[in-house]
């Protein structure tokens, strides 16, 4: 799978397990594989997907997919801030 790096991203998988993102494709699937339920369907969600998807493709920029996991990320309470 293709990479393409970016600033990690700390998410928090529970209250006591950080991970760093730092690349669309982790985003992606983690977008795909491991988002909690209740946000999958959120249009943040579905922009991230497509976002890291077109950069994946070579069709969309690597800072536009990182800024719409965060976002999709912080709707799902996944970052501390």
């Amino acid at each position: 799978m293709t990479r393409l790096w970016f600033d990690p991203v700390p998410i928090w998988m529970s209250a006591s397990t950080c991970r760093q993102v730092s690349s669309v494709g982790e985003a992606a699937r983690m977008l795909v594989e491991e988002w909690p339920d209740e946000f999958q369907a959120s249009d943040k969600h579905t922009e991230a997907k497509k976002a890291c998807l077109a950069a994946l493709k070579g069709k969309g920029d690597i800072e536009t997919a990182r800024e719409a996991f965060v976002e999709a990320a912080r709707e799902a309470g996944l970052l501390e801030e």
